[in-house]
């Protein structure tokens, strides 16, 4: 039987990429994914530590000030797109380091700021482009060396975010009183941030196991030697679909390699081991899975085969191809998916407002009852219930029983209650338990959301709705905190502003629990 035509197009390439699954290697990547995320979130979270002093020294608002705050995460989380784009062109490690070196020179130019609008610039905008360059590839260098272990790697990587935030707050309110200064501080930190640069390093691409033998010029006794080896191997056809594709009349050459010689002409051969060549590594976002911070194991088989063996096309440039998947609108014609966005948006709109806000809230109570470093460790005790939270859950998301978007509904409804108590909070202790219980709150609605978007709309449309969910997330934490301190300016108090954040939480948490049922019903 003759290869026809369309076969011709096509390349055919024996292919094993499967993750290493622990080595020296992919432990070392996992600690300077670790690292990096350490850095570059207590960075983001301390900034109410320095809200206040920058508010004096520009005579400013706190709506003002705030968007400096919060243009930083936000528009980290808006390069999601841009930055699986070129991680996917260029690999983890240029991007990687890249974006370490941006969000070190941002926070360094930013003390240079005339006033708060450039502030907002290079600190907000600039920095947090940095940093969103930073932050993709170190969790997608995780997912791209682990597979059944993801779940405990993804775990210690993100679990940098709340060592992060358990240790900044403290360490800038500490360089605050040595200082006298936030610039000290942001020195101090672009030099920190300067590091992810040399922990991107540790972010090698991972290359295929290539199963052809060394080009010797003639390609026949390697098909020879490759029966004697197995009888039949699947092949990968990267055609524009980029599907797994089999020869329906393989087993025609089962056991019969002189007839597949017979049958293929010595120029189709050499087409074959030419563009066999041309595959050399593995994109990064190449899984449908990459985004999964869960185990593998979970996934149906159908979900692992596509997580493990779904390839791009090989002559499609890499940056389109994934900013078009993520940047993918079409997916919110789905009333569920709107459902869960309108849910994340609404989350987010409150989520970094008791970061900014806590520690000045707590040293406005008269009397001076609660110090700023007091502040500031009430702030650094979210991230340590935040840890003990991710952990749990990471144990409790193995089990196929346990609904994820359930757990998420349940970490918003509470996250919502706890910011709800922080006005009725009058000591240091009050404001030390709420915010622990707070941050174990928050932990299911933060790393649960690429395993409820798996599970709901499948993992091989993962990317996609992954993209354009993290954008909502984005623009709705842009907009969140400035919006709280618009209420303090109103109000002259923080009360009315934390209760719009917990009632914001609990809408959430109904929205998500609408999207439940209508999930339910749907199936």
């Amino acid at each position: 039987m003759e290869l026809s035509q369309k076969e011709n197009k096509k390349m055919e390439a024996s292919f094993d990429g499967g993750a290493p699954d622990g080595g020296f290697w992919a432990w070392a990547i996992c600690l300077a994914s670790f690292s990096c995320n350490l850095i570059l979130d207590g960075v983001v979270y301390s900034f109410g530590v320095l809200l206040l002093p920058i508010m004096t020294y520009y005579d400013s608002s706190r709506s003002s000030v705030s968007w400096v705050g919060s243009l930083l995460p936000g528009i980290y989380m808006c390069t999601g797109p841009i930055a699986a784009g070129l991680v996917n062109a260029f690999g983890c490690r240029p991007v990687c380091m890249m974006g370490g070196l941006i969000s070190s020179l941002a926070l360094l130019l930013s003390i240079f700021s005339p006033n708060v609008p450039a502030l907002m610039f290079i600190y907000g905008t600039c920095g947090g482009f940095g940093i969103g360059l930073t932050y993709l590839p170190s969790v997608v260098a995780c997912g791209h060396y682990f597979d059944k272990k993801r779940a405990l790697a993804t775990s210690i990587a993100v679990c940098g975010s709340s060592f992060g935030c358990f240790v900044f707050a403290p360490l800038a309110s500490h360089l605050l009183s040595v200082f006298g200064s936030w610039k000290a501080v942001n020195v101090i930190f672009s030099g920190l941030l300067l590091n992810c640069c040399v922990f991107g390093a540790f972010m090698r691409p991972l290359k295929t196991r290539s199963h052809s033998k060394k080009d010797d010029g003639n390609l026949l006794p390697s098909i020879l030697e490759e029966e004697e080896e197995s009888s039949f191997r699947p092949r990968l056809l990267t055609d524009r679909r980029s599907t797994i594709a089999t020869d329906r009349n393989a087993s025609m050459y089962l056991n019969k390699p002189k007839e597949l010689i017979r049958n293929v002409s010595a120029s189709k051969l050499e087409t074959m081991k030419t563009e066999e060549k041309s595959l050399k590594i593995i994109r990064p976002l190449s899984k449908k899975d990459i985004f999964y911070s869960g185990s593998v194991m979970r996934l149906n088989s159908r979900g692992r085969a596509v997580s493990v063996i779904s390839l791009p096309p090989v002559e499609e440039n890499g940056f389109k191809v994934i900013v078009k998947e993520m940047i993918n609108f079409s997916h919110f014609k789905n009333p569920l998916f709107a459902l869960i966005c309108a849910s994340n948006a609404f989350g987010f709109l409150s989520m970094y407002i008791p970061y900014i806000y806590l520690p000045n809230m707590m040293t406005s109570l008269g009397k001076g009852e609660i110090s700023q470093g007091q502040a500031s460790f009430v702030v650094s005790a979210i991230g340590v219930s935040n840890t003990g939270g991710r952990i749990l859950l990471g144990f409790m998301t193995d089990f196929h029983w346990v609904n994820s978007l359930i757990l998420s509904n349940i970490s918003l409804l509470l996250s919502g209650f706890c910011i709800l108590v922080f006005p009725l909070c009058s000591s240091y202790r009050d404001f030390l338990i709420t915010s622990l219980s707070l941050g174990f709150s928050l932990s299911g609605f933060l790393s649960l959301i690429s395993i409820v978007l798996a599970d709901i709309f499948g993992i091989e449309s993962l990317t996609s709705t992954f993209g354009s969910l993290v954008l909502f997330r984005g623009i709705a934490t842009i907009l969140g905190p400035p919006l709280a301190g618009a209420v303090y300016d109103i109000f002259g108090q923080y009360n009315p502003a934390f209760m719009m954040a917990g009632s914001f939480f609990i809408l959430a948490a109904l929205l998500g629990q609408i999207a439940y049922h209508w999930n339910r019903y749907r199936r």
